[in-house]
């Protein structure tokens, strides 16, 4: 007995050092931040909802649209429609069901689009791409991922698409199966490719995320979620991709009118979940661990534009119309939690800031 004892020990705590060793560890990242300006923007808080905010797009007439970040359990809405204030499920509570599967991330075109990353549960279903129609809802297209571009493990998450449409690129975080990838979408010729595996510019560089006491850490620190790419957006005139993994030190982007996609190092970042970039090329970076939003401006400085306690765990951004928009998740907080137990950590709130 005492000997069959003594080998389910040796074998759980060969178990755990496995996870560790491929889950766990990470080191403390510096703070970034420089002193916040005197003349720092406020924020305006926009709308409040009852789950962490996951991502944010915007319709040509300024339409908002949002999802509920795909970090948390839901079986409830997980894309809305903002009308009036007020956040509506978008497409039908019965689309909600029966067409969106786990929602990564939405993106929207200028052909009256909002595209959808499904990551089908970790890639253990059907991970697919969705566009559905901004002003009805309609399921406009639909590609379904094979093993091979989106398998079990794989994690889709943030999506851009490009000027002309024609082109979507959906950062996999591969959270699980830890080999992060760019997936690139042919729309016309319905063709799907999983480039950049584990480049350096995608892969998380074990950098341990954490916010006042709060960290993304479990069992001791046997398991810590240190994500690769998670953040993808393309510059206003359609010739950048920009893209930037969460755990990771480095913000990058592409040129698009390079076949080969070859990432390169735009500018130092914070822990962050979420870029957005301006015409100017100031780029705009969630400070996830600090409650902050930093920019890299056009000759790549950091600075500080705004910290803000409310910023809980600030995982969108957005820009329209000369306003940033930013979301919060309260992440480390809410993803302890069961399914709809967020009342004490609720609301979740979209802030407008004036640039």
């Amino acid at each position: 007995m005492t000997r069959v004892l003594l080998g389910f020990v040796v074998f759980f705590l060969l178990l755990a050092l496995g996870v560790w060793l491929k889950f766990g560890g990470g080191t403390v990242y510096n703070d970034l931040n420089t002193p916040i300006p005197v003349d720092a923007p406020a924020l305006d808080a926009v709308i409040a909802y009852d789950q962490p905010i996951g991502d944010i797009a915007f319709g040509s007439d300024g339409t908002m649209f949002f999802s509920v970040h795909p970090g948390i359990r839901t079986t409830d809405n997980q894309l809305l429609k903002v009308d009036d204030g007020v956040a509506l499920p978008f497409p039908s509570p019965a689309a909600q069901q029966t067409t969106l599967g786990s929602v990564g991330g939405i993106a929207t075109d200028g052909f009256g689009r909002i595209w959808v990353s499904d990551h089908g549960r970790f890639g253990f279903e059907n991970p697919r791409l969705l566009a559905f129609d901004v002003d009805d809802g309609t399921l406009m297209y639909e590609f379904e991922f094979d093993s091979e571009q989106a398998g079990a493990g794989s994690f889709l998450q943030d999506i851009a698409v490009s000027a002309d449409g024609q082109r979507v690129f959906i950062a996999d975080t591969s959270l699980w199966r830890q080999s992060p990838a760019l997936l690139v979408v042919d729309i016309e010729k319905r063709l799907a490719q999983r480039l950049l595996e584990d480049h350096p510019a995608l892969a998380s560089q074990q950098w341990q995320i954490g916010q006042e006491g709060n960290d993304l850490t479990f069992l001791g620190g046997i398991l810590s979620i240190m994500p690769g790419i998670d953040s993808l957006t393309t510059s206003p005139d359609g010739n950048w991709l920009y893209l930037a993994a969460a755990s990771h030190d480095g913000l990058f982007r592409i040129d698009l009118a390079d076949k080969t996609l070859k990432p390169e190092r735009y500018s130092d970042k914070p822990l962050s979940d979420s870029i957005a970039v301006t015409s100017g090329g100031r780029a705009f970076i969630t400070d996830i661990e600090h409650n902050s939003i930093i920019q890299a401006d056009g000759r790549r400085r950091l600075t500080t534009i705004l910290r803000d306690a409310r910023l809980r765990f600030p995982s969108a951004l957005a820009l329209f119309d000369n306003q940033l928009y930013v979301g919060e998740s309260a992440l480390p907080e809410a993803i302890r939690r069961d399914d709809g137990d967020y009342d004490t950590i609720a609301p979740f709130r979209i802030y407008r800031v004036s640039l």
